[in-house]
């Protein structure tokens, strides 16, 4: 199997860990955003159905 991956490298680190800082404050970034979303979205189901 020729891939891109060798016992060397981890999984993550090949296919999602970002090249540079620039990459990686943009996935941070985007990371809150998603966890604030799903927080606020979980307080707001949690207000509207429940007691």
């Amino acid at each position: 199997m020729a891939g891109h991956n060798d016992n060397q490298t981890p999984l993550l680190q090949t296919y999602w860990l970002p090249r540079n800082s620039q990459e990686a404050a943009a996935a941070n970034f985007f990371a809150w955003i998603l966890f604030a979303a799903c927080v606020l979205f979980t307080i707001y189901l949690t207000m509207t159905f429940g007691a």
